[in-house]
């Protein structure tokens, strides 16, 4: 029976230590932690920290390339780098909270797997990527990684976070954010892709509400509620929301096939049931709920896209 996972992770300030992490009755597995990430004795104490976790993973795993001519693994890297990031800082902003260590080892996972992804871009990039925006990508990536680690020490040592601090860690996810929208955009031009519109639409709504859940966790966490909200991205929480609909109605009416079919219509009826809170925010909606019915629409997207990537793919005809 799974019981317990126990990691330990000492501070050793190292690129790309190794850690054990031991679960009841299974094998142990082992844990990379990447940069300057220094979390400690961090404990899951029942199944529901483990299916969160499991989720994060899988986001990575779903997004899996059709063939060579349908997608490329430095648009998926790029794309699930971005990903990455926003469930990080998300994790963070709930963790500012709760300081729940299940929460804690989300920020971690986040982290391990936007690394991932990066070196994943620097092996695949080739003469796709200018060596410049790759540079500057990893440089803004090793600050987001150090700011993470400093807020997350302060709110582990003192029970708060320092604003500023917090308020440039959301800064340098904008900008995170941002260069791996012009650096996905760049290499497509480049490798001279026949990109898929319903895979782009889809992977446009799982950005997209990546970005609203974290700010909406911001609304959520009383002791990051001041910070200023998405970072270096203004555009308030509602119309986000009203543009998010959209793209779910788009991706609704497509003819994608049973597979991808079923996973877009569980993304779209779980969007129906938390759209209102992301329109009219309300205090006393409960954040862990929305929080978890978004987690599930983007792991329902992402489980879409190398479906909706074969570019068979239509719109359903209308009544």
């Amino acid at each position: 029976m799974l019981s317990r996972v126990t990691t330990s992770l000492a501070a050793t300030g190292r690129m790309a230590s190794h850690y054990t992490c031991r679960v009841d009755d299974f094998a142990p597995v082992s844990i990379r932690v990447y940069g300057e990430l220094k979390f400690m004795d961090i404990r899951f104490r029942s199944p529901a920290a483990l299916f969160a976790l499991a989720v994060i993973v899988l986001f990575s795993l779903f997004n899996r390339p059709v063939s060579a001519q349908e997608t490329d693994p430095i648009l998926e890297a790029v794309h699930n780098f971005r990903l990455q990031n926003y469930l990080a800082i998300n994790a963070f902003y709930n963790y500012s909270s709760s300081r729940d260590p299940e929460t804690l080892e989300e920020i971690v996972l986040a982290v391990n797997q936007a690394n991932g992804f990066m070196q994943t871009i620097a092996d695949a990039r080739g003469e796709v990527l200018p060596e410049k925006g790759y540079q500057t990508l990893a440089a803004h990536f090793q600050d987001f990684k150090k700011l993470m680690n400093t807020n997350v020490t302060d709110v582990r040592n003192r029970g708060y976070a320092d604003l500023r601090l917090v308020s440039e860690l959301a800064e340098k996810a904008g900008e995170l954010n941002q260069l791996g929208e012009e650096l996905y955009d760049l290499a497509a031009e480049r490798a001279d892709l026949d990109l898929s519109p319903p895979a782009e639409t889809a992977r446009e709504a799982s950005i997209l509400l990546a970005q609203m859940m974290s700010q909406y966790s911001i609304f959520t966490s009383s002791t990051v509620a001041q910070v200023f909200q998405g970072g270096s991205d203004a555009t308030p929480l509602d119309q986000k929301a009203n543009d998010l609909n959209k793209l779910m109605e788009q991706l609704s009416a497509l003819d994608a096939g049973p597979e991808a079919s079923a996973a877009l219509e569980e993304a779209y009826s779980a969007w129906q049931f938390i759209k209102d809170s992301y329109i009219k925010y309300n205090e006393r909606n409960v954040s862990f709920v929305i929080n978890r019915y978004s987690k599930k629409i983007i792991a329902s997207l992402e489980a879409a896209i190398p479906t909706l990537g074969r570019k068979s793919t239509t719109q359903a005809p209308s009544d």
